[in-house]
């Protein structure tokens, strides 16, 4: 049985997970649950506002980019939409503000030609100064892009639908004829130059600003109530994925400028990592005047927008991933992904596909996931996600079985390292995420023992056998009564993040939570 005679067996119309890029996703629109703030984000185009949005990767930071991007195509309230994501040219710098608004003008001006070749009458709108600022604009910024950069270029141009492709195509597909077509087609090309115009643009330190400036002011007389700026995917180019400082250098001049990301006619919406937060801050980032929006996600919602993903690529016919388990499960195993994908949905549908494959790996037909298969699906995932999030302590971290540990025991029974040496590790751990510390207690000789657990269950599921899955999820994973978080532990008191005290005695386990 292959994976993909499986999903189209149960009535799907395309696989539901098969990418978790967001630019990949055709149906994004159909099962997009926007966060309580998404309003605020998009805000008011004709009144518009910069904004930060920080959220873990693969928590749907370009979902939402995406989204914002739909909405500048509202006829009501229409805005010009930039894609500004395409950092591997500058990776690995910190670039000044001059450079990121060459690269806007050029993306802004590719757009205006698009627009205007598709609707000449638009031309009627610009004044002659207007006209010989689109002129040197084009001859400046576009004419030195090779043909791969200029269809990056027309990639990044959003809301106007296929005009630049038209552009492109209409023209022959060569850049100088595309620039020239477009340029005589609006009468662009008879049109006499100013001779400062001319060197200004020569200038690329001082010009940089005024033709982003004039070039908002043209988008304006046009189709559109503003220009949106979106930022996305900083930290994805080879010499930023592992940095978070290198990924914020990279957009150091431009967020930090606030006479630039606050400039009328203007919305900057930057999509950033989470770990870019303290970076920011610690830079002088104005979260005062740029509003700034944390993305997680409850349980709940997950777990609708996981059933959304599913309605759209059956048309309907599934709404829950245990619409394709066998009768016998009793595990509510919809609502166990969207716990265990610690808030990100990318998480949660490699978790669902992973769930699949160990299920079609039979050889024979099945109709149906049996029990069995969804927890090797879920074993697999968390060694997977383990490895990828801890690979630097993947190795210690599987030394010792314990879930709840203090330094001493660690270090003598496990490690047999000295107890500073051992707090260094488990600071290490600490700092990336892997664990925390949960609680003190006394010994009665020396300072407080200090007691610490894992932050993540699938890392103790990683380091689980297969057969204790489920002993994990009933011991191991308790709801706290204050906050309703689960917390992790194996002593007979766990201590939630809350502070609040969760015994195991009488403790709603994650596994209850999710029996049917």
């Amino acid at each position: 049985m292959t994976y993909n005679s499986f999903v189209t067996s149960r009535g799907f119309t395309g696989d539901p997970f098969a990418f978790t890029d967001s630019d990949r996703e055709e149906k994004l629109a159909d099962y997009f649950v926007p966060p309580p703030y998404f309003a605020g984000v998009i805000g008011t185009p004709n009144s518009p506002e910069p904004s930060i949005i920080f959220a873990p990767r693969g928590g749907g930071k370009s979902a939402q980019r995406r989204m914002v991007e739909e909405a500048g195509l509202d006829l009501e309230a229409p805005f010009l939409c930039i894609n500004y994501s395409n950092f591997e040219s500058m990776a690995g710098t910190t670039p000044p503000l001059a450079d990121h608004l060459v690269q806007l003008s050029k993306l802004m001006t590719l757009a205006l030609l698009a627009e205007l070749d598709a609707e000449p009458d638009g031309i009627q709108y610009l004044d002659a100064h207007d006209k010989q600022v689109l002129k040197v604009s084009a001859q400046s910024f576009l004419s030195s892009l090779n043909v791969d950069e200029f269809q990056v270029a027309m990639g990044s141009v959003k809301t106007i639908g296929d005009k630049a492709g038209e552009l492109w195509r209409k023209y022959g597909g060569i850049v100088a004829a595309v620039i020239d077509g477009a340029m005589q087609k609006l009468g662009l090309n008879s049109i006499s130059l100013p001779a400062d115009l001319v060197t200004q643009a020569g200038n690329r330190a001082s010009s940089a600003q005024y033709f982003f400036s004039q070039l908002v002011q043209i988008s304006g007389k046009l189709a559109w109530q503003s220009v949106y700026v979106v930022i996305d995917r900083v930290d994805e180019t080879d010499a930023t994925s592992r940095k978070p400082q290198a990924a914020f250098e990279l957009i150091r001049g431009l967020v930090t400028n606030l006479a630039t990301v606050e400039h009328p006619g203007v919305a900057f919406k930057f999509f950033l990592w989470d770990q870019l937060r303290p970076i920011a801050v610690e830079a002088g980032v104005r979260t005062d005047r740029i509003t700034e929006f944390r993305l997680s996600w409850s349980v709940e919602e997950l777990s609708q927008m996981l059933a959304a993903r599913l309605a759209a690529y059956s048309d309907g016919r599934v709404q829950s991933f245990n619409d394709v388990l066998e009768e016998n499960v009793d595990i509510d195993v919809h609502l166990l992904l969207a716990h265990l994908c610690y808030g990100s949905p990318r998480d949660m549908i490699r978790m669902a596909k992973q769930i699949i494959s160990e299920a079609t790996r039979k050889t024979s037909k099945i109709d149906s996931i049996s029990e069995n298969a969804v927890w090797r699906g879920i074993h697999e995932f968390a060694k997977t996600r383990t490895s990828e999030l801890y690979a630097r302590f993947e190795s210690d971290l599987f030394k010792f079985s314990d879930v709840s540990f203090v330094t001493n025991k660690l270090s003598s029974d496990v490690f047999r390292i000295s107890d500073n040496a051992m707090r260094q590790k488990l600071q290490q751990w600490t700092d990336v995420g892997a664990i925390r510390k949960m609680t003190e207690v006394a010994d009665g000789k020396n300072r407080p023992k200090h007691v610490y657990t894992f932050t993540d269950l699938r890392v103790v599921l990683a380091r689980t056998p297969l057969s204790d899955v489920q002993l994990v999820l009933d011991n191991y994973a308790l709801r706290c009564a204050t906050c309703y978080r689960f917390v992790i532990g194996s002593d007979a008191v766990l201590v939630c993040e809350c502070n609040t005290r969760v015994p195991l005695a009488g403790a709603h386990s994650l596994l209850a939570e999710v029996t049917r």
